[in-house]
């Protein structure tokens, strides 16, 4: 009986260690199972995150390409400004030295012919026609007075001759007297017309005379007239050329105000560090043009690309006298010369 009991007890707690091995048999595959599914599931993800970063390697490095052909041909397009612009600033300074010299010699030239005009006029012909002038007038004055005389003259004449007709009709009607009174009465009114015939003559000469140096005078007024008024032509065509010459100095100076303005504007546009200061032009008391004053040089640096900081390129060195009339782009230039093709600034 006891043997049987212990057998059983035996088989019981078998029985219990083989089911607690069973059930913790099982607890360990529902675990690996388990285990095996976040396995898969990390998987997975690990999988969808190397596809998320290749995708974004792949556009991070095409970015980066696309970022570096940029910035060469950011790089190609400023050097290629540069350049232009360098050979736009040669043009500038050239064109500006044309136009000064021009300027000046423009000023030059018409201060000498305003000069020369009114030594001419003032002390040459100014005199010459004075002094014809008062001339004329003591001509005319001469001549008006012995006008005058010749007309109190004549008109004496006539009343004489009136009287001697008069005595003679008188004669005729008069009774017969002796012929020796008559022939005398007759001899004197004889030589009373040959004498006045004479002075008739002697008057008509003075009258041709006085009339041919009227004629005479007032031709020379005639061309003293015409001497004056192509004095006058020649004043107004010198006045004409002063205001000329101040159109064009104006239009110089606004063309290079503008130039100046403009090529501020550029600098601006394209981000100097230093901003360019205009300075402003003088005008010379002697002959009126205008002249830059001496100034230094200064350095300008551009930004927006890795450089070297340790000197500034010579390219980006001006003179701010060259600054007035340097232009902002190709298309100033390009007109400039264009004008100078067209004859509108002379070269």
């Amino acid at each position: 009986m006891e043997s049987s009991t212990e057998f059983k007890k035996a088989s019981d707690s078998q029985l219990e260690h083989k089911l607690g091995k069973k059930l913790a048999t099982d607890m360990l595959e529902q675990q690996i199972i388990s285990l095996e599914k976040q396995k898969q599931e990390l998987l997975a993800v690990n999988n969808q995150w190397d596809l998320q970063f290749r995708k974004m390697k792949q556009q991070y490095e095409k970015k980066v390409t696309e970022m570096k052909a940029k910035l060469e041909a950011m790089q190609k397009t400023v050097s290629t400004l540069e350049r232009e612009r360098d050979q736009i600033q040669q043009e500038c300074e050239r064109l500006e030295i044309l136009n000064m010299n021009r300027v000046e010699q423009e000023m030059s030239s018409y201060y000498s012919v305003r000069t020369k005009g009114e030594e001419l006029v003032n002390k040459q012909d100014k005199k010459t026609l004075q002094e014809e002038n008062r001339l004329l007038k003591e001509e005319i004055a001469l001549g008006n007075t012995k006008k005058i005389h010749y007309e109190y003259e004549i008109s004496r004449l006539n009343k004489v001759l009136v009287n001697s007709l008069r005595n003679q009709h008188a004669v005729s009607h008069e009774p017969r007297v002796d012929a020796t009174e008559k022939n005398c009465s007759e001899e004197e009114m004889k030589v009373q017309i040959d004498v006045l015939r004479q002075q008739v003559q002697i008057y008509e000469e003075d009258f041709k005379k006085e009339r041919s140096d009227r004629e005479r005078l007032n031709a020379e007024k005639e061309a003293l007239q015409r001497i004056n008024e192509k004095s006058q032509t020649q004043l107004n065509k010198l006045n004409y050329q002063i205001k000329d010459c101040q159109e064009k100095k104006e239009l110089l100076e606004k063309q290079v105000k503008q130039q100046a303005q403009d090529l501020q504007a550029l600098t601006e546009k394209h981000g100097f560090s230093d901003q360019l200061l205009v300075p402003p032009f003088l005008s010379c008391s002697n002959c009126g043009s205008l002249h830059l004053p001496p100034q230094p040089q200064k350095t300008f640096a551009s930004h927006g690309f890795n450089r070297e900081q340790q000197g500034t390129p010579a390219c980006f060195q001006f003179r701010k006298s060259t600054l007035q009339s340097t232009f902002c782009n190709q298309e100033h230039c390009d007109q400039i010369l264009q004008m100078y093709s067209e004859g509108k600034i002379e070269k």
